[in-house]
Parts: structure tokens; C-alpha cells; sequence
């Protein structure tokens, strides 16, 4: 009735080789991190997707980020530490390079 597979698949060996997800956007948001800070550019995080029904570490990383609801935007410069939480909350934010920070309206 049970089937044991013990040679794992062409895809599942291709799969792990690769890089995890998080870790590429992860490099992908800080590669150019010392350039993007002498210029002066922020991150303009914005939750995308409401935080209830996540698991409590998520919804503490987004108030950790200043994220209080859904469309709220916050502005924060470009470090190690933030694209680490940005990878956390992946699936729920939007996050865009920008010049300035916007004023408030």
C-alpha cells in the first residue's frame, strides 16, 4: 500500500542544491548596500497583507519594522538588519528603493 522512495528525485536534488528563496532576496535586497547608503536611499516598507492569523514571531517582526495595519508605510535606511526582517515578512510587504523619505501627509 506504502511505497518507500529511497533515491530522492531529479527535482527534489536540483531543489536543494539552489539557494533558499529568502536567502536570495536577502542578497538580492543588500548587494548593493554600501552604494545605496552614500547615496542616500531608504526603503519604503508597506504592509501589503493584514498580519492576523500569521504566527506571533511575524507579527512581532512587522511591529518591530513599525508596521501597525494593512497600507501603512513606513521608511527605513538600508541595513543588514532590516533586509532581515523584510525576508521574514516576505509575503506580507511591498518594499521599493527611494531617494527621499515622503512627508506625512
Amino acid at each position: 500500500m506504502f511505497r518507500i522512495i529511497t533515491q530522492r528525485s531529479a527535482t527534489a536534488a536540483a531543489a536543494s542544491s539552489q539557494t533558499h528563496f529568502g536567502a536570495r532576496l536577502l542578497s538580492g535586497l543588500v548587494q548593493q548596500t554600501p552604494a545605496a547608503n552614500a547615496e542616500g536611499k531608504f526603503w519604503k516598507i508597506t504592509l501589503h497583507r493584514s498580519t492576523i492569523g500569521l504566527p506571533p514571531r511575524t507579527r512581532e517582526n512587522a511591529r518591530a519594522l513599525g508596521l501597525k495595519r494593512r497600507g501603512h508605510v513606513v521608511y527605513r535606511s538600508i541595513t543588514n538588519e532590516i533586509a532581515g526582517q523584510i525576508v521574514k515578512l516576505k509575503e506580507v510587504v511591498k518594499v521599493e528603493l527611494v531617494d527621499k523619505v515622503e512627508p506625512l501627509h
